[in-house]
């Protein structure tokens, strides 16, 4: 549902509101079809406020939005009776609760140089243990910006921040599974050429992580030893050659 009020040409309030469900995969239902227990749709429900305003040459958006999920497919931890060890099911247990703030500056600096900038803010609560959810980092930031050269050839240089991410919490050992994992900002290059000797061909060359920042992901039920999180990819480059008709 959308509702959208137009007071000026450059000026759009919208007001959203939507619901989602997504269907267990089959590989983690299996068991629960054979046992009579299949696992439910988790569902989302989520509220949008948006601010759109297009100054001269700067567009600008702003948004404040809430959502809430349902029934998230989680991996819950419990104690084996018999075995007196450390178990995990899915279930549908898992409830969250997020509010944030998204801000998003549009700068056309020339008609062939075009640069980007967004941040955003976020609380998201685990709605089960009333904790800070785990994977969910509270700041989030992108720099795009791209330059068109001559002959077809463009430029692009792209920034990312992504704030410190809590791992998963262990009701059973009442503790996290690891350490938080501080946050990192990372940068990634891109040069595509068009038309390269003849049309439809091109060439791109994509750099990821281009000043090989350590990036670390928080600790999961899959690799527990990990306390200090997952190395992330280092610096790699990718070269494409195609042709489009």
């Amino acid at each position: 549902l959308a509702a959208i009020w137009q007071p000026t040409a450059q000026r759009v309030f919208k007001l959203l509101y939507g619901e989602s469900i997504i269907d267990a995969p089959l590989d983690l239902n299996v068991p629960g079809l054979f046992n009579g227990n299949p696992l439910k749709s988790e569902q989302i429900k989520t509220s949008e406020l948006v601010y759109t305003e297009n100054f001269n040459w700067v567009g600008l958006t702003a948004s404040l939005f809430h959502n809430e999920l349902e029934n998230l497919i989680v991996r819950d931890i419990s104690l084996d009776p018999v075995t007196h060890t450390d178990v995990s099911v899915i279930r549908n247990t898992g409830r969250e609760s997020t509010t944030g703030l998204e801000f998003t500056l549009q700068l056309p600096v020339t008609a062939k140089w075009q640069v980007e900038v967004s941040s955003s803010y976020q609380q998201t609560d685990d709605k089960l243990f009333n904790l800070p959810a785990a994977y969910s980092p509270k700041w989030l930031g992108y720099f795009k910006t791209s330059y068109r050269l001559a002959k077809g050839r463009t430029l692009a240089l792209s920034g990312r921040y992504v704030g410190e991410m809590l791992p998963l919490y262990d009701p059973l050992k009442k503790a996290r599974i690891g350490e938080t994992v501080a946050g990192y900002f990372t940068w990634d290059a891109n040069l595509r050429w068009e038309n390269l000797l003849m049309k439809g061909a091109f060439l791109n060359l994509r750099i990821s992580n281009l000043l090989d920042e350590e990036i670390r992901y928080p600790t999961s039920p899959n690799n527990p030893w990990a306390v200090k999180g997952m190395l992330g990819e280092s610096r790699a480059f990718w070269l494409s050659l195609g042709l489009k008709w």
